[in-house]
């Protein structure tokens, strides 16, 4: 069994805090004390099985959880296709009444009499025709 300064030694031995003579005394006491040294040994060897059960436990639920949705049925063929449908079409949808829209806007614009003043054009010959050639 351990005294209360062995059991405060081990407790900052495994959370890293002892001091320079902390640290003195633990190796003392490892070397001088089979006892201790014994209890030590057994104290990591069960927390180091408490530490690999932890992990197995927690690989054992990730490997449920992972086989558990590899069992889940995947939604195949004509189920995939009416929702991806659904999705193309509604897209196709809006872009066409968005184009549609815009045609009538331009040409609702284009009806107008000053736009037709706008689009007259008149011809300037660079080089005019006199009739020599």
């Amino acid at each position: 069994m351990m005294t209360a300064e062995k059991q405060a030694l081990w407790e900052k031995h495994q959370r890293g805090t002892l001091t320079e003579a902390e640290a003195d005394r633990w190796q003392s006491l490892l070397r001088e004390d089979p006892a201790f040294y014994d209890e030590i040994v057994l104290l990591q060897t069960l927390e180091d099985a408490a530490r690999h059960k932890a992990y197995a436990r927690t690989q054992s639920a990730a490997r449920a959880v992972l086989l558990a949705a590899r069992s889940r049925p995947q939604q195949r063929g004509l189920a995939v296709f009416a929702q991806q449908s659904w999705v193309m079409a509604a897209s196709v949808a809006v872009l066409l009444l968005t184009g549609v829209g815009i045609w009538l806007w331009q040409r609702a614009k284009n009806d107008r009499p000053e736009t037709a003043r706008l689009l007259k054009t008149t011809r300037y010959d660079v080089f005019p025709d006199n009739g020599d050639s």
